[in-house]
């Protein structure tokens, strides 16, 4: 039963982390999808 809460847990701090607002989800989105060097430099 921790493992379990312990997986929820990690999986709404995933969440968050990937979706909370601009300075987060839109920063991790970016990086990911960016298609050139420049873009990626963007968000530093």
């Amino acid at each position: 039963m921790e493992l379990f809460w312990y997986l929820v847990l990690m999986l709404m701090l995933a969440v968050y982390l990937i979706l909370d607002g601009y300075d987060f989800g839109a920063g991790i989105i970016h990086l990911f999808f960016a298609k050139e060097e420049k873009d990626k430099k963007a968000i530093t």
